[in-house]
Order: C-alpha cells, then sequence, then structure tokens
C-alpha cells in the first residue's frame, strides 16, 4: 500500500506528528503532500540565544508573517532573555534591580510574537516575572493565545500567577517553576509567591489535568518571610486534575494541596525534610485512590508527612522512588531508611514495585517482612549497585534471600 493512498485525515493526522527537518523532506516528496505537511517545518520552535530570538522575530513579523500562524510549540530560554554583557564597571552600571530585569528590547520582541502567535498550543517561558516587573503589558500579550493548552513557566510569583489568571486559557497542563533559591529572592524585584494566590489562580483552569508545582518554599526556616502555617484559604478544589507533580515545597502546603485533589491518578511528591509541629498534630486524611505514586526520598516522605499520623493510602498500583536507597547496613546506619521503606509499603501496599538500591556486603533481611506489609506485591523492577563487582558483595543475596512468596502469589 502506498503512503498516497491514505485518506487525507489520516495523513493529516500523521504529519501533525513532525516537526522541522522531517517535515520539511515529507513536503518535499510530492506534490500532494505538500501542503499537508508544509506547516509543520515551523510548528516547533526552540529560542535559546538573543540572536535567535531576533532572527525568528525579523522572520514572522516581517520576511514571512504567515508563517506565524503555523507555530504550535515555542520554548524561549533564559539565555535568550538575559542583559547582554557591557564593559561597564560596576561603579557605573545602574540600579541593582534594574540589572536584573531583562532589557526593554527583549520584552517587545516577545510581545510582538505573542500577539501574533495565535494557533500556539504550546509554551514554554523563562523569566517570567522579571519580563512582566519590566513591561505589564506583557500579560495582555500573554491573554492573546486563545489556543494555549499548555504552559511550562520559570521564575514564577504572585505577579505571574495574577498575569495568568487574566489570560482567559483553557489549559490542560501547567508547569509553575518558583525561584530556585530564596536567599537570592533579593536580586528580584518585588518578588512574593503565595499560596492563596496559588490556589486561586489554579481554580481558573478547570479543564487543567496534569500540573507541576516545583520549589514553593515561601522561604527557609529562618527567613523572616517564613510561615509554616496556612491562613484562611478559598475553599477550591480540582476535581480534574489527574496527575500531580510537586516538589521541593512546604510541607503543610503540599498536604493541603494533595487534600484539594479527589481524583488524583499520579502523586509525584518531594517535601523538605524538616520537622513540624502542625505536621504531627495534623487530622488524619485518606488520600484519593492514586494508581501510580512516586517520591524522591522514602526518609523525606516517612518523616515529614507523618506517614503515620497524617495519610491513610492503600490503593496504589505502582510505587516507584527514583533515587537511589543505600542499604549497605541495613541492622546499622541505614536502620532508619529501612523501616522508612518498610512502613511506606505498608502504607501504599503497591502492585507494582520500582527500587533502586546500593548494596554491601551485609543481607537484606528486611526483604522477609515485604510480603506481609505488602500482600498486594506482584511485580518488583529492583535496580542493585554496589561499590565493586566482586564475590563479597554478592552477600547481599545469601540467604535469608528475597522471599519465595513474593513471586509466588496470583490473582
Amino acid at each position: 500500500m502506498h503512503i498516497l493512498e491514505l485518506n487525507e485525515h489520516v495523513l493529516r493526522q500523521i504529519c501533525d506528528y513532525l516537526s522541522g527537518s522531517n517535515a520539511l523532506n515529507l513536503s518535499l516528496s510530492s506534490k500532494d503532500l505538500y501542503s499537508l505537511a508544509i506547516h509543520r517545518v515551523a510548528a516547533i520552535v526552540t529560542i535559546s540565544s538573543r540572536h535567535l530570538l531576533r532572527r525568528f522575530h525579523q522572520t514572522v513579523i516581517y520576511d514571512a508573517p504567515h508563517r506565524a500562524a503555523d507555530i504550535h510549540c515555542l520554548s524561549i530560554y533564559a539565555t535568550a532573555l538575559r542583559r547582554e554583557s557591557s564593559s561597564t564597571s560596576s561603579s557605573e552600571s545602574t540600579h541593582r534591580d534594574e540589572d536584573s530585569l531583562p532589557p526593554q528590547e527583549v520584552v517587545d520582541i516577545l510581545i510582538d510574537l505573542f500577539r501574533n502567535t495565535h494557533n500556539l498550543h504550546r509554551l514554554t517561558l523563562d523569566s517570567v516575572h522579571t519580563l512582566l516587573y519590566r513591561d505589564a503589558r506583557l500579560g495582555a500579550a500573554l491573554a492573546s493565545l486563545p489556543r494555549l493548552d499548555y504552559a511550562h513557566l520559570n521564575l514564577v510569583s504572585d505577579r505571574v500567577l495574577k498575569a495568568v489568571e487574566k489570560t482567559g486559557w483553557d489549559l490542560r497542563v501547567l508547569a509553575l517553576y518558583s525561584l530556585a533559591y530564596y536567599r537570592y529572592i533579593d536580586s528580584y524585584p518585588d518578588y512574593d509567591m503565595t499560596y492563596s494566590i496559588l490556589l486561586e489562580t489554579i481554580a481558573q483552569f478547570p479543564h487543567l489535568h496534569t500540573l507541576t508545582i516545583n520549589r514553593f518554599h515561601g522561604g527557609y526556616i529562618g527567613d523572616p518571610g517564613w510561615q509554616d502555617t496556612l491562613p484562611d484559604l478559598p475553599a477550591s478544589s480540582f476535581p480534574a486534575l489527574r496527575r500531580l507533580f510537586i516538589w521541593n515545597s512546604k510541607r503543610l502546603a503540599t498536604l493541603d494541596f494533595i487534600d484539594r485533589c479527589p481524583n488524583l491518578e499520579l502523586l509525584d511528591v518531594e517535601l523538605n525534610e524538616t520537622d513540624s509541629e502542625e505536621i504531627a498534630s495534623r487530622a488524619l486524611t485518606s488520600w484519593p485512590a492514586i494508581r501510580s505514586l512516586r517520591s524522591s526520598a522514602p526518609v523525606s516522605l516517612h518523616n515529614v508527612s507523618g506517614v503515620h499520623h497524617v495519610i491513610e493510602l492503600n490503593t496504589a498500583e505502582h510505587f516507584r522512588i527514583p533515587s537511589r536507597i543505600s542499604v549497605l547496613d541495613p541492622a546499622g546506619k541505614d536502620k532508619i531508611v529501612v523501616s522508612s521503606l518498610v512502613c511506606l509499603l505498608r502504607k501504599v501496599s503497591p502492585r507494582w514495585l520500582q527500587l533502586s538500591v546500593a548494596v554491601g556486603s551485609t543481607p537484606m533481611t528486611f526483604w522477609n517482612d515485604v510480603p506481609a506489609v505488602a500482600p498486594r506485591l506482584r511485580y518488583l523492577d529492583l535496580k542493585v549497585s554496589m561499590p565493586q563487582l566482586r564475590k563479597m558483595y554478592a552477600d547481599w543475596l545469601v540467604r535469608p534471600r528475597l522471599p519465595r512468596q513474593m513471586f509466588e502469589q496470583r490473582d
């Protein structure tokens, strides 16, 4: 069967998976395919330098404005937005706040681009707070993207959230990355991140099914702005959310947010490791019927979220811990890690467990407890690393071995 024998609808579906040189090659292969594939050549655009940003602006706005309608995915990274280096000495430099902002030329280009790329579906944009601080018109330009359903925004603040709330987007996927290191907050003028505003913003997207929140910390203990209590918050609930990735965030806010997502299917969580009286006194919460749970650190999840007192979760089909766990001495220095892992398995009781461990020569006897604490376990994906490929390090599997009953269970 020749590809041209397929009907036009199928061919369009195929072309929608192409971009760049692949789309160009297909469009040049046939007159019939040209009209279907040529628009995909510029469908995905990544800009990582000021030079590329200027060239792209020149092409889309002046040289070939009809190509603006072909752009479906646009990524603009911080390297294209930074102020260009100059020979000006530090004593002759402008105000510190001014130095941290992108130049007005960059913001003008972005405003121009957003006002002319009306078919944009996916947007990745860095340094959003400083861009909006430089020129508030950027918020209105973002609102001129009516078809946007995926947004990945870096350097998010209250200013950014309020602008996003007014865009009228109908987002399905949203990723919000806050300031990486709170100690650098003085480098960014008028920077703040408030949990209640975060909730109000997310509530504006009723069809949002995938959300990533990274580095919502609001400061660290010792900083004047640190508050590990929740104020009076809007009674928002997010029933459409199915996939939640929430990393490096305030513990109490994280737990509260999960409580607001009754239909979660995948939860990827990483919590700060400091203790909190609010966590310990928190009432028992039954988490939703999560099918896949990922945690970067079992000790963190056990100690910080208060597994014994705070959550009740025993419905997960899949449990994955991406980071490698040290069990070199499971009865000694690694005892806390092992007990935390066993406790988590009891709480989650997964059918499928993915685990990476660093082993020594000491047998991992704790596996004997696994069938009792996780009776639903059927599949074990175990990645093992050892200091050297020597026979002595194979003793981790010497009796007591991995319990045979783990592999004899059947539905």
